[in-house]
């Protein structure tokens, strides 16, 4: 069945064999990596010592944060069982402000979506988000809480947890399939933990991983806009990456597993160690009429799909069906330039059973008044059209609502 898993992966990988990088790769190389910055030459990094006052010991209480300014950088104070603690103040994932979070046991967690962060040490330990806080010295003396740090600690709002490259010498193979944040963390966690063999991720996806999260947000980006780490970080931690190459059967007595490609080509790779991080599937429309109308259906599971989404909406009838975040998201990014868009949900009111009906009806009125009609307490019964194309979408209460697209975001 085909090729092996050193030379699949040698040959199709993102991550490709790095001797350099295995011979010792420089501190300031792994930095650019994880950040996506220019590598600044350590010639050319003037940095200075900052030794400031941030707040009065008796400032805060136990259990409260805030943020405070140091050499023009926001840094977040906070203050644990009678200690001090000064780390970066925005949240790795999206940039949410920590100090409006919550601080419990230690821990920082974003108010957005719940990304944790050790106090002491400023490391993640729980997602989404895959990088760390940094974290600065506090001093607390005669009653004054003081920072010492650097403007370049500074300036780096996030870092990236120590890793290790390969050792060319280790032969062992550890498979990770799938390709999401899920697997690049796990990919990440090895070589953090000092795994030394090889690391190979196999995707069904065309595309090293990337947020999908942010693909309702912007319906136009590009995979590269949304990847989650470069390509150089790939090379540097030797983490290999095919794409298109679909699972097709595992024998794990054997510990080998197959995979096939776009062109129906087997591959079968042996591995020591492997992880299934798959994910999850969507929901799909089991309607009559989804299948006939396949074209004008969609799911939002990659950059193109989204990428389709966003042409085909202009000047036509848009209709959501189901009324998560995924559909409430995909409705506010093409307002405006859609005929007309129209949400289905099944509740009486969207989010009230996570937010409340007070703040359900809040967003209700909201999307109402930027121009989305929202059909509630319904369900849709049929997809119908011409012979070619998608024309309306009729529901269970037998109204009919014009359709061209329909993208589907049932929770």
């Amino acid at each position: 069945m085909g090729n092996s898993s050193s030379n699949a992966a040698d040959g199709n990988g993102v991550g490709q064999d790095n001797k350099a990088a295995s011979s010792g790769k420089s501190a300031s190389s792994k930095q650019k990596a994880a950040d996506n910055k220019p590598i600044p030459d350590p010639a050319e990094i003037k940095s200075k010592p900052v030794h400031q006052v941030i707040c009065e010991y008796n400032d805060l209480e136990d259990g409260q944060m805030k943020e405070v300014e140091v050499e023009g950088q926001k840094v977040l104070v906070a203050r644990d069982q009678g200690a001090y603690y000064a780390l970066s103040s925005k949240c790795t994932h999206f940039g949410a402000s920590l100090a409006k979070g919550a601080l419990c046991q230690g821990r920082v967690r974003c108010p957005w979506h719940g990304a944790c962060f050790d106090l002491a040490t400023g490391d993640i330990e729980d997602f989404p988000g895959l990088d760390s806080l940094q974290s600065f010295e506090v001093e607390v003396k005669d009653g004054k809480v003081e920072i010492h740090t650097d403007t370049v600690a500074l300036s780096s709002t996030k870092r990236v947890k120590p890793m290790i490259t390969r050792d060319l010498e280790c032969t062992l193979l550890y498979l990770i399939v799938g390709g999401g944040p899920a697997a690049l963390e796990c990919a990440e966690s090895l070589r953090q933990a000092g795994y030394k063999g090889k690391i190979l991720i196999i995707t069904q996806e065309n595309d090293p991983p990337y947020d999908r999260t942010k693909l309702s947000k912007a319906l136009t980006s590009t995979a590269s806009d949304l990847a989650l780490r470069p390509t150089e970080f790939y090379n540097v931690y030797d983490i290999h990456i095919m794409t298109g190459m679909e699972a097709f059967s595992v024998d794990t007595d054997m510990n080998h597993m197959v995979f096939r490609g776009r062109e129906w080509t087997d591959y079968t790779v042996e591995y020591d160690q492997a992880a299934i991080c798959t994910g999850s599937r969507p929901i799909t429309l089991d309607k009559p009429g989804t299948n006939t109308f396949s074209k004008d259906v969609f799911y939002l599971r990659t950059p193109t799909e989204a990428n389709e989404i966003a042409n085909k909406s202009k000047g036509k009838n848009v209709v959501i069906v189901g009324s998560s975040f995924i559909g409430m998201e995909v409705a506010a990014s093409v307002v405006g330039k859609a005929k007309s868009v129209t949400v289905i949900g099944r509740s009486a009111i969207p989010f009230a059973n996570l937010l409340g009906e007070q703040i359900g009806k809040i967003i209700m009125e909201l999307f109402e008044s930027k121009g989305v009609k929202l059909v509630m307490s319904s369900e849709v019964e049929e997809l119908i059209g011409n012979e070619e194309n998608l024309t309306q979408i009729k529901l269970t209460s037998g109204e009919t609502v014009a359709a061209d697209i329909c993208v589907v975001g049932i929770e």
